[in-house]
């Protein structure tokens, strides 16, 4: 953050800040429609390179 010393006081209110900002954030309104892709994966052991990794398989 490029501050080198702070006072516990000053933690406290940069603290009380976000807090606050975080409420409001996770109580906003959402009234866009918010489209999403849901994905399920396998992990399964592959051989890459004469070496066995584990590696994600989309169903």
């Amino acid at each position: 953050m490029g501050v080198e010393r702070l006072a516990k006081s000053q933690i406290s209110e940069l603290c009380t800040e976000l807090d606050t900002r975080a409420q409001e954030f996770r109580h906003r309104p959402l009234t866009e429609k918010y489209p999403y892709l849901w994905l399920d994966a396998l992990s399964e052991k592959v051989r890459v390179d004469d070496h066995i990794v584990s590696n994600a398989v989309i169903a």
